[in-house]
């Protein structure tokens, strides 16, 4: 269960005034498949709707160790208002890792596969993000990435391919070298 309320004001909306409930579940359904509902009633001045968002995730676990964690998440809104759009200015979602599509850019789908190797501290990813409404105008991205731990360093290479026609080109690609030192590990067992 969640409450959520947003208040003040801002020039390029006249009433941010939102205030948004919902309900959240986890249903682990045979095989092993979890599937996560959530759906938000969202309360402004003429822009009443309902957010919903489905993620599905299945955990192979294989008998080296190593695992493979397979994600897929929609989300989608029904307006009660005509044309109400989603009002809350931080959702938390950032699907992609450059765009950052959130719930005001719904409907929207995002699916992973993320392979890991805990006995070398090492990690492949796969990532697709996409708006699906206006093919030839959606946001869409697509990453690569890998990752390795030392201790208390995580390295990580990130590559991607971004559509989007608010760019100048139309197409972008990204590489990025990432670098994450931690201060206090947990402390093995």
């Amino acid at each position: 269960l969640a409450f959520y309320d947003e208040f003040g004001s801002r020039d390029e909306i006249k009433d941010t005034n939102v205030f948004i409930t919902g309900v959240y579940g986890l249903i682990t359904m045979p095989f092993g498949i979890n599937i996560m509902p959530e759906v938000l009633y969202q309360n402004a001045k003429d822009n009443n709707s309902i957010l919903y968002s489905i993620q599905m995730r299945k955990l192979f676990m294989f008998e080296n160790s190593t695992r493979l964690d397979c994600q897929a998440r929609l989300v989608a809104t029904t307006a009660i208002d005509k044309d109400a759009k989603i009002r809350n200015s931080f959702s938390n979602l950032f699907l992609g890792d450059v765009i950052r599509l959130d719930a005001k850019d719904e409907p929207l789908c995002q699916v992973s596969a993320r392979y890991s190797i805990p006995r070398y501290s090492l990690h492949f990813k796969a990532q697709y993000s996409t708006q699906l409404k206006d093919y030839d105008k959606a946001l869409s991205e697509v990453d690569l990435s890998c990752g390795k731990r030392f201790d208390n360093l995580q390295l990580s290479l990130i590559g991607g391919y971004i559509k989007s026609q608010q760019l100048e080109n139309k197409d972008c690609y990204l590489l990025r070298l990432e670098a994450r030192l931690y201060l206090n590990t947990p402390q093995k067992n």
